[in-house]
């Protein structure tokens, strides 16, 4: 699939850097604060780019040499195995009698067909060697997309956008730990890129199969009110509704029955793991299954929220500004760990444009807590329970900066805005 073009930034938009405020020439800044803010950018660009380099070789070489047949995907192609043989791997979901050794999957039951695209040979070889180069490719999706989103600020900035999926910590345990994480947010970019151009049904097809993950990728579902693209969710959801009747056609499961799982077993199960806010909650001497309760309780209320402010003013918000403000509260609030930082991607990206475009002190005192936030070691972050509600307030902090921006028409983040 071709990546979609990005369409031109107007001329206005160019040389923000350098920009006056109205002001006179006294705000331009001099050559000399040009040449120390160039020389900082390319040390960063440098910086990101070996960073990049090494997260990754590091997760390859761990995934075949150290933990081949211990990572998530050795538990993916067991449960697809299952699948291929007419049985879904869920004891919960079969009639008795119940064949030994029958796994218990968390995937969704549309992601099991999708699961086939990993397997083409169905050995553990094949599905991690297709699984890194799909990586790979989505590293350059994004990467890409970076450089498109920034290019107008100049060289450094685009380099910088290209690599920092790459950097991130915790993108070579994607690899290490054969996770889906990349792709899935990779997807969401090309949704991104595909609704900027108005190809709402391909938009709505890259969501469905990033849906791979929906802890990930549910939320990037509001991105189809923006222009009122409705027709991209109304094909995502089709495709999805799809891949999971025929999932349960497959190995004879009642629709009823996965659905009455999926909606109160799985959330149940899931309250022992919880997320990053119950593990703060734990960290407070609070029941960790409670951070779900409460988490699902604020997801809902903010999604009837958001519905009706979407409903009324999105027109005010960009795809790029409003991926960025779902993808935190999915982060924070649902059941993830630390190597689905890479999904807050979108919204790195939207703080790098707006402190590029608005080159003040909130935008670059945000951006810089984000950016921290994610390409500082997780080991430093455990460390003490504080720093990680304080990564917390950063991400909620940063996802409330751009939906103001937003909202009252000070960010524009698209490449046509």
């Amino acid at each position: 699939m071709a990546l979609p073009r990005s369409r031109p930034i107007p001329s206005s938009a160019r040389n923000v850097a350098t920009a006056t405020s109205g002001r006179g020439a006294g705000s331009v800044l001099s050559e000399k604060e040009r040449g120390r803010r160039t020389l900082l950018l390319r040390v960063i660009a440098v910086g990101i780019t070996i960073l990049s380099v090494w997260m990754v070789v590091r997760g390859i070489h761990l995934e075949w040499f150290v933990n081949f047949h211990t990572q998530d995907l050795g538990i993916r192609f067991r449960e697809y195995q299952w699948f291929a043989r007419g049985v879904y791997p869920n004891p919960a979901l079969i009639p008795p009698p119940i064949p030994p050794g029958v796994p218990f999957t968390v995937y969704p039951p549309y992601a099991m067909p999708m699961l086939a695209l990993f397997f083409p040979g169905e050995g553990m070889i094949e599905g991690t060697a297709m699984l890194q180069a799909m990586s790979l490719a989505a590293l350059v999706v994004m990467g890409v997309f970076g450089w498109r989103s920034l290019r107008f600020a100049g060289v450094e900035m685009a380099w910088i956008a290209a690599f920092a999926a790459g950097a991130m910590a915790g993108t070579s345990n994607v690899f290490n730990l054969g996770q889906f994480s990349i792709i899935c947010t990779a997807l969401v970019v090309l949704e991104i890129m595909f609704l900027q151009q108005r190809r709402a049904t391909e938009a709505g097809v890259a969501w469905a199969l990033s849906m791979l993950k929906p802890q990930n990728s549910l939320g990037f579902a509001a991105l189809f009110c923006v222009r009122r693209q409705w027709q991209g969710g109304v094909v995502g959801g089709a495709v999805l509704l799809g891949l999971s009747l025929a999932a349960c056609a497959w190995t004879g499961v009642s629709a009823g029955a996965m659905l009455e799982h999926w909606v109160f077993r799985i959330p149940a199960a899931m309250g022992a793991q919880s997320s990053l806010f119950g593990q703060s909650l734990a960290a407070l001497g609070l029941p960790r299954a409670a951070g779900t309760y409460v988490a699902m309780t604020i997801l809902m209320a903010g999604g009837i929220t958001a519905a009706v402010i979407l409903h009324r003013n999105s027109h005010r918000f960009s795809f790029l500004g409003l991926a960025g403000v779902c993808a935190v509260p999915m982060r924070v609030l649902l059941y993830h760990r630390f190597y689905d930082n890479i999904m807050l991607f979108p919204t790195l990206v939207a703080l790098m444009v707006l402190a590029a475009r608005r080159p003040d002190l909130p935008a670059r005192l945000v951006l810089a807590g984000v950016a921290v936030s994610l390409l500082a070691p997780q080991r430093l972050l455990e460390c003490h329970w504080s720093l990680l509600v304080l990564q917390i307030v950063v991400w909620l902090g940063a996802a409330g900066y751009l939906a103001w921006m937003e909202f009252t028409g000070r960010a524009r983040l698209d490449p046509e805005c």
